[in-house]
Formats: C-alpha cells, structure tokens, sequence
C-alpha cells in the first residue's frame, strides 16, 4: 500500500517542528525513518556498518514487495554486471528483467547536516511511487466526498482504521488526499487540487 494510502507521518508531524527550523540528532533521523518502514511495506531499513563513534550507518531501500523478494538475485545480478562476470545473452538478460535502480547518498560528512534532512522529506515521497492508479479530484469532488462520509454516519466520526490519529475521518481524506497531490506535483507530475491513489490487488 503507498503512503498515500496511510497515516505515515510526515516530518514535522513525527518531529514536532518544521524541517530546517533546528537541528534533527542522528536518532531522530532513524527514529523517523524506521517509523515509516513499520508503516510501510515498500520500505526498508537495515543497517551495514558502524561510524567510528559507534552510531549506526543504515540503508534504506524503497521498492515493491515483489522486488523485495528477489532482492539478493537483484543484486547480484548487478554485480555480476559490474564486474563483467556475465557474457552478452546473460548481460542483455539481466538488463530486461532488472528494475531501474537509483542510488541516493545523504551527508557524508557529518558536520553538513542538510542532506541527511533532505532525506527525511525524499522518503515518503518516493513510496508515492507504488499506486498503481492517481485519480485527479477538484476541489468540488473533494467536497462531495466529505459530504458522502458525513452521510455514512458509520464512518463520519470514528476512522475505520484509527492507527495512531485522532481526527475525524473526514479529516484524514481530506488531509490525505490533498498531500497526494502535492507529493504527486513534487515529483513532477501534472498539478491537481486534490487526488485519491488506489492500488491494484493482484492474485
């Protein structure tokens, strides 16, 4: 399920302040990012070394549950290009079946804290990326919506999956889909007031 389709917070609700306001601590940052992998099934987050003063240097991987999968045969797979291991049929084979793959490195040294603040904005971005269908709303259709949940009265107080957020349910649409549009706008996608992401269950 994306995180348009969640309650994953977003910084500055899991922060408490607004991004670039003060400076995040290292575990804050990891705090956050293992919150959205609980909150997610496209993200995860594992760690692969240590820094000289023993903190924890972590990779965040952000794919589908099907890639997941197979990523070890993915990366190997990678490998095996990098190093010129496969001949040309195995090569041209690996290049089909494997998924794109993009690399994004965040502070490396650690008195530049920017990049690693950067990074907490990017995350729940880029799980946008598994809807499989982004249905454009304006602002009147937004607001039938809301007024077809007040009319559910079932669902017009009380959310049907309440997780951790205590407003109206009406709230949390409106509140969801609007920041679906504007993650959607982020990415370079075409401009909506609003905008519902479903995905597709497949067998």
């Amino acid at each position: 399920m994306a995180f348009a389709q969640t309650n994953a917070p977003t910084p500055e609700e899991f922060l408490g302040y607004k991004l670039g306001d003060r400076f995040t601590p290292y575990d804050r940052i990891l705090d956050y990012f293992n919150e959205l992998a609980k909150r997610s099934n496209l993200i995860t987050v594992e760690k692969f070394g240590e820094t000289y003063e023993g903190r924890p240097l972590v990779l965040a991987t952000i794919t589908s549950p099907a890639n997941r999968a197979k990523l070890d045969q993915i990366r190997r797979d990678v490998f095996s290009l990098v190093n010129g291991d496969a001949d040309s049929s195995r090569a041209a084979s690996i290049t089909k079946s494997t998924p794109a793959i993009v690399w994004l490195a965040y502070t490396v040294h650690g008195n530049e804290p920017s990049g690693a603040e950067a990074a907490m904005r990017v995350l729940p971005n880029a799980t946008l990326t598994e809807a499989d269908v982004l249905v454009p709303l304006s602002q009147d259709e937004l607001n039938a919506k809301i007024l077809a949940i007040f009319r559910h009265q079932s669902q017009k107080d009380t959310a049907p999956f309440p997780g951790y957020d205590e407003r109206e349910f009406w709230q949390r649409v409106e509140a969801r889909n609007l920041e679906t549009a504007a993650r959607a706008d982020r990415l370079g996608l075409a401009e909506y007031y609003a905008m519902e992401a479903y995905v597709i269950q497949r067998s």
